[in-house]
């Protein structure tokens, strides 16, 4: 039962990267085939966010938002797309700016690679996006970074309690090492659990 449950998780994990793929594909494509591809790259990624905090699809989704705006041009006429200035009001870029704060979290549960929070912070600049909220959280989780240097360091830093990897953390922001709820009352489930964790 237990293997046959690992079995589901890692279906999902599969549906999960497909579904990012897929929406990071249409978020691509955008300034060709949408009127309004700033709109378009904000929307998709709104959606794949509500399957939890991923720092790769973060990057990415800013990446491509970039582009779009670079396919507007100087003179852009918008329409009903946003320009730079609505960008920065706007309530999907708001959903951008929640999801950085909870990945620069300096919880140790909370992963955001070195490399995708370089990425994330050079694509803010090229979008010319300024948040005074995140600054001091930038510099906190790059102390936490260099503070545990050591990957062993990292790790024992970072483990993960029975209840986080069974429910894992914040509404729709469970971590990826979440295990399946429907096994909560079983012992030898338990024990399953906890020799995972340890290992």
């Amino acid at each position: 039962m237990f293997i046959e449950k690992m079995l589901q998780m890692y279906k999902n994990e599969k549906r999960q990267k497909k579904a990012a793929r897929q929406a990071l594909a249409k978020m691509e494509m955008a300034p060709v085939q949408s009127l309004t591809p700033i709109k378009a790259c904000l929307q998709e990624y709104a959606k794949i966010s509500t399957k939890g905090f991923s720092c790769e699809v973060l990057a990415q989704s800013l990446k491509r938002l970039n582009q779009a705006v670079a396919a507007t041009g100087n003179c852009a006429m918008t329409m009903n797309d946003l320009t730079l200035t609505e960008l920065d009001q706007s309530w999907r870029m708001d959903k951008v700016s929640e999801d950085i704060k909870f990945g620069l979290d300096s919880n140790p549960n909370i992963f955001f690679s070195p490399q995708n929070l370089a990425q994330v912070s050079r694509e803010l600049g090229n979008l010319g996006y300024k948040n005074t909220d995140h600054f001091p959280l930038w510099f906190d989780k790059i102390d936490a970074m260099l503070a545990t240097p050591s990957t062993e360091a990292y790790i024992e830093g970072a483990k993960v309690g029975f209840e986080q990897a069974m429910f894992g953390g914040l509404k729709n922001f469970t971590a990826r090492h979440y295990i399946y709820q429907g096994f909560s009352g079983s012992e030898e489930f338990n024990q399953h659990i906890s020799t995972l964790l340890e290992y």
